[in-house]
């Protein structure tokens, strides 16, 4: 299974156009980010990119202090903060990983306004900012980014189909969670969240108490 470190340096492989992903190497991204740098030490993108290479190679404090100097050249960038805060995420330091998430949100761009590929890099980053916020037990953010999901986009069934476990699992909610599920199913009645759907209705069923259960196994990940 590939990380979101490993899928966002693969990203950056082919918005670039630089090679195919098994032809080019960490070690030529970072060759070229240090080029960019040197050439133009105000390049926070590039800052951040070879933050996401250095975190790919195993060097960590490096990943970091890229992120950092990347936020600290443009205060009001959006991605630093979120790959920051996926960093700390992954070293289990949850108050930060919280902190910088937060801060990503506060600086989200209108992501309605972004061409189809960005648009969709951005949906695929709150999924799993989604399923963060429930592994860190902040249930009400993983709920309120299900939902700027849906908004953006109201056929995501992976969206609604974790926003039906957040209403069933934390808020209690059986009707609103019934009415997620019925929804994914009727989007794409052979998708395989579909199908995850309508057992998860057969699930509530029959454990029709949720406080009981406080699960979140069935929850979509990103």
């Amino acid at each position: 299974m590939k990380t979101f470190f490993t899928s966002l340096f693969i990203f950056l492989v082919v918005v670039s156009g630089w090679a195919a992903e098994e032809e080019f190497s960490l070690r030529d991204a970072e060759r070229i980010y240090k080029e960019r740098i040197a050439r133009s030490p105000s390049d926070h993108q590039a800052l951040t990119n070879l933050g996401i290479v250095y975190w790919e190679e195993g060097k960590r404090k490096n990943a970091i202090r890229s992120f950092r100097k990347a936020i600290k050249l443009n205060p009001q960038g959006d991605l630093p903060y979120y790959y920051i805060g996926e960093a700390y995420f992954s070293e289990r330091k949850s108050e930060k990983a919280i902190k910088y998430f937060k801060d990503f949100r506060k600086r989200l761009p209108d992501i309605s306004s972004l061409d189809t590929e960005d648009f969709n890099y951005y949906i695929s980053i709150l999924q799993d900012l989604g399923y963060r916020y429930t592994t860190l037990k902040e249930y009400n953010s993983a709920a309120n980014v299900f939902k700027k999901i849906i908004k953006l986009d109201p056929k995501n069934q992976r969206a609604r189909y974790n926003l039906a476990v957040c209403y069933y699992i934390h808020f209690n909610k059986r009707a609103k969670a019934y009415q997620e599920l019925k929804k994914v199913i009727e989007i794409d009645p052979q998708s395989r969240t579909a199908a995850k759907a309508e057992f998860y209705i057969d699930y509530m069923r029959r454990n029709p108490d949720s406080r009981i259960i406080g699960d979140f196994t069935f929850m979509e990940e990103g």
